[in-house]
């Protein structure tokens, strides 16, 4: 059974809304914190006081609460209980494995999306669930491990400090997306420049390692287009919704992260191609060296057939052969033989067999 299948394996049988985490085995604990873009700072609480600190707004302050780590039922069911969240997408926080999509609900706008980052020195692409709760009070952000996105998110707005005082939720929520899309230009980028690399050896060589790595980079690609491809979707759910949380000036954002998604979309669809491509162009290659080597046999054995043949006359075992009992028979031979092979060496280059 494969490990994918094992992490599924505990889900079987399961009511739908069943708190099970789907994903890679985690044993730190559940951190929770508030978020203070205006600050730059965040501030760890613990998870009776979650829907406490919501409510404990000052001024025009935005509330967002960061769960860092999904792995826990026990903290993902007091956080949906607290905030009144449907069992189905609590389901969906806890599955790692989860395609990402937007859903909207009565009364807030639920989106879990994949951020990639590059590992082993850039030439790996790997994924991490990101889920996000809006509503007209809150923002309730989902981290399955300890990634940058956030730290990076933080930190920007921060910058912005002055500007964000009169922003929103929902602003925080697109900003996350952008960052987000933005980054994928950036992986896009990397695994490109890689593409190109691997043309360049193509051109020089054909040897196994050329095929590996044009097999990992679509690999690769298939990642990313698995994270990118059903995210454009949703981003055109939000944006297509008529949902409260979303306010009519900001929606003109998510019409701007739709589009990079499209660009991108279409860069890695580009990008896939001429890796099939270049597969072609590897497979064509194998080709024409079989087909070099079956020429230089073919070239052979032409010669080596008709010498053979009078080998094979002058190697029978009759009584009577007047060839045999000649003085310079074996030197005529050789003669006949040395003849046969430079004239079809001869014919062979003329018709620019050689």
């Amino acid at each position: 059974m494969t490990e994918q299948n094992t992490k599924y394996a505990k889900k079987i049988g399961l009511p739908p809304g069943s708190l099970v985490y789907v994903g890679t085995k985690r044993t730190e604990k559940v951190s929770i914190a508030k978020i203070d873009v205006s600050k730059g700072f965040s501030e760890e609480i613990e998870l009776s006081n979650i829907s406490d600190s919501i409510k404990k707004r000052k001024d025009n302050a935005i509330n967002w609460i960061n769960i860092h780590g999904v792995h826990d039922a026990t903290v993902i069911k007091s956080v949906g209980k607290q905030f009144n969240i449907d069992s189905l997408v609590l389901e969906a926080i806890m599955n790692t494995e989860q395609r990402p999509g937007a859903e909207v609900l009565d009364n807030y706008l639920f989106i879990t999306l994949k951020m990639l980052k590059l590992t082993n020195s850039d030439k790996d692409v790997a994924t991490e669930q990101l889920s996000l709760i809006l509503s007209q009070n809150y923002l309730l952000s989902f981290e399955e491990s300890g990634s940058d996105i956030i730290g990076i998110i933080e930190k920007r707005l921060h910058l912005e400090k002055e500007n964000i005082q009169t922003k929103r939720e929902d602003y925080i929520f697109y900003r996350m997306l952008d960052t987000i899309v933005d980054n994928y230009y950036l992986i896009a980028d990397t695994i490109g420049e890689q593409i190109e690399q691997t043309e360049e050896d193509l051109l020089k060589k054909h040897d196994d390692n050329t095929y590996k790595e044009i097999y990992k980079l679509k690999k690769e690609m298939a990642i990313i287009n698995k994270a990118i491809v059903p995210l454009k979707d949703a981003v055109s759910t939000i944006k297509k919704s008529d949902i409260d949380c979303i306010s009519e000036a900001n929606k003109k954002y998510f019409n701007n992260v739709f589009e990079h998604l499209v660009q991108i979309t279409e860069e890695i669809e580009f990008q896939y191609n001429k890796l099939n491509d270049f597969l072609n162009m590897y497979m064509s290659g194998l080709s024409n060296k079989m087909n070099e080597i079956m020429q230089v046999l073919t070239i052979f054995a032409s010669i080596f057939i008709p010498l053979t043949f009078i080998a094979g006359i002058y190697g029978m075992n009759f009584d009577f052969m007047p060839e045999l009992h000649l003085k310079y028979g074996y030197y005529i031979i050789w003669g006949v033989m040395t003849a046969v092979v430079v004239g079809l060496l001869f014919y062979f280059k003329r018709k620019k067999w050689l």
